[in-house]
């Protein structure tokens, strides 16, 4: 889907690991995964369904950050807010089917 979205788009991908960003690119993901291992006990005791819309929503949207600030040329970044979005309707609307109810 993401494929098809920057074929629309007429973007040609890019790794921000081949940019001057590489090390701020490697950091956030480093500081983004220890923040989700840590919030993980306190999914448990809500909404679910919320918690990992808003962890997608942390991951693609720091994709798009890291993008815009180090590869702004290639718009890349609209495509993936657009998949970020698009990823995040699907997951809060199949969410209901995966939940258990006590």
């Amino acid at each position: 889907m993401e494929r098809l979205i920057f074929k629309l788009l007429g973007v040609e991908k890019k790794k921000v690991s081949e940019t001057k960003g590489k090390n701020a690119d490697i950091w956030g993901r480093v500081i983004i995964i220890l923040l989700i291992i840590g919030t993980l006990p306190y999914t448990y005791q809500s909404d679910s369904s919320l918690i990992g819309i808003v962890y997608l929503f942390v991951i693609f949207g720091f994709d798009a950050f890291m993008e815009w600030k180090y590869i702004k040329e290639s718009k890349q970044y609209i495509g993936s807010l657009i998949f970020m979005v698009i990823i995040g309707i699907a997951f809060y609307s199949i969410s209901p089917f995966f939940t258990i109810n006590s």
